[in-house]
């Protein structure tokens, strides 16, 4: 029986460290946190719906651009008249080249345009559209850190969840244990009743948890695969790595807000939209000017005979808004509340990257701190645990202290385990926040064992 907790005592020593609580001789895939993120980026419908939204943006800029190439159109009209009607213009008045008359009248051309001069609203329009595809590859970048994040999150609460599982089956083998030594001694007459009604209590409650740790792993097994495109069942034969840090020096706050706000996804994405509605109200204001354009066709005419002339023409015309029913102010008007809203987007996404640093630095020194008090109470747990079971079996001590002992023990190492956790997480938020959570932040901080 001593043998039996001096073995589960060792697999939760193991858990604590960071060991696998498989067996060693367990063969099957394994999965490490590198490998769920390199999942979650190949084919999380995130990341694609914000790849989309930069393609969507860079092909605005180049239909933006377009505006300073000439157009070239093929025409082509068929008309059928009810009367005859002049096949080609007539220059001049002259008996001798009088055009043709016919009810079908066919005209073909090849047209050229291009704006000279547009108020500015050209220059302005590609402006935004570039700004526009900048915010885009940004929040692209965000996105990718935000899922980075939560693949983090999901897989750490996937190794939680299955060292508490792990734990409560050890729980549950000494509770076995302290049942069956009931009731040996009670066939003995060295057991009241009552010790034994109290451990069969302890047994069934210690059930309960084990089936609601149980729960709480499956739940963690479907965030995982929905994030990492895997089914959920087989995440279950699947070895996950134990992740821990790396050694890490305390961060100074001014010098991550600083950056932060320099560098920040988020923020960067405002201004990028922030410059860009700028740049669009800037072209409404343009429409307010004369326009300058260039024209030049080639035109074929013929009728329903074949009978055909051509000939060419270019003009230059001017156009100047005098009155739009209001169309060019309203659309001014929209644009520059529009760069208004995008102004204080920044302030407000400047406001929140403030509060994520102080958050996530008061997060890591709480971290820290749950993790060495915890360390010390496991450890003094551990030593009263042992106490307790040594009294318990040489009748120097009570079942109660036993079982109470037995029940602080696990949630200490419960406890130390989300604290370990709690300051990986806190961490990887730092580095979103300051817009370095990648592959390589993974390398550079974390140990995958």
């Amino acid at each position: 029986m001593r043998s039996s907790i001096a073995a589960g005592l060792a697999v939760c020593l193991a858990v604590l460290l960071g060991g696998t609580i498989l067996a060693s001789a367990q063969a099957g895939p394994r999965l490490t946190l590198t490998d769920a993120v390199a999942q979650a980026l190949a084919q999380h419908p995130s990341v694609q719906r914000a790849a989309a939204a930069g393609d969507q943006a860079r092909a605005g800029v180049r239909q933006a651009r377009s505006a300073w190439f000439p157009s070239l159109r093929l025409n082509g009209t068929l008309t059928q008249y009810q009367e005859q009607m002049v096949v080609w213009p007539i220059h001049e008045f002259n008996f001798a080249n009088i055009p043709p008359f016919d009810n079908t009248v066919m005209q073909g051309s090849v047209q050229l345009d291009y704006t000279l001069f547009a108020g500015g609203s050209r220059a302005a329009r590609v402006r935004a559209a570039n700004r526009q595809y900048e915010a885009a590859t940004a929040a692209r970048g965000g996105t990718e850190q935000m899922l980075i994040q939560n693949v983090i999150s999901a897989y750490l609460a996937v190794i939680a969840t299955d060292d508490l599982v792990a734990a409560h089956d050890y729980r549950l083998d000494a509770l076995h244990s302290e049942l069956d030594r009931v009731k040996q001694l009670r066939k003995v007459g060295r057991a009241a009743a009552v010790e034994e009604a109290r451990a069969e209590a302890a047994l069934a409650g210690a059930e309960a948890d084990r089936v609601q740790a149980q729960s709480a792993l499956d739940r963690a097994h479907t965030a995982l695969a929905l994030l990492t495109g895997t089914e959920s069942d087989s995440l279950s034969d699947v070895t996950l790595s134990k992740v821990e840090l790396k050694t890490q020096e305390t961060p100074d706050h001014d010098a991550v807000l600083s950056s932060a706000l320099a560098v920040n996804a988020e923020i960067v994405a405002a201004q990028r939209q922030e410059a860009a509605s700028a740049a669009a109200a800037s072209a409404a204001r343009g429409a307010q000017l004369p326009s300058v354009n260039l024209r030049g066709a080639w035109v074929d005419y013929r009728d329903g005979a074949s009978d055909n002339t051509n000939e060419w023409n270019a003009s230059v015309y001017v156009g100047i808004p005098i009155f739009t029913g209001g169309a060019i102010s309203g659309a001014i008007a929209q644009k520059e509340a529009a760069h208004r809203m995008a102004m204080a987007d920044v302030r407000l996404a400047e406001d929140r990257v403030t509060t994520d640093v102080d958050r996530t630095l008061s997060q890591i020194d709480e971290a820290r701190a749950r993790v060495a008090s915890l360390t010390q109470a496991v450890a003094s747990l551990e030593e009263v645990e042992r106490i307790e079971k040594l009294r318990l079996d040489t009748g120097a001590d009570t079942q109660t202290d036993y079982l109470r002992a037995e029940a602080d023990l696990l949630a200490a190492r419960a406890g130390l385990i989300q604290a370990h956790h709690a300051e990986i997480v806190a961490h990887a938020e730092l580095a979103r926040v300051t817009n370095t959570l990648n592959v390589e932040w993974l390398a550079q901080t974390l140990e995958q064992n």
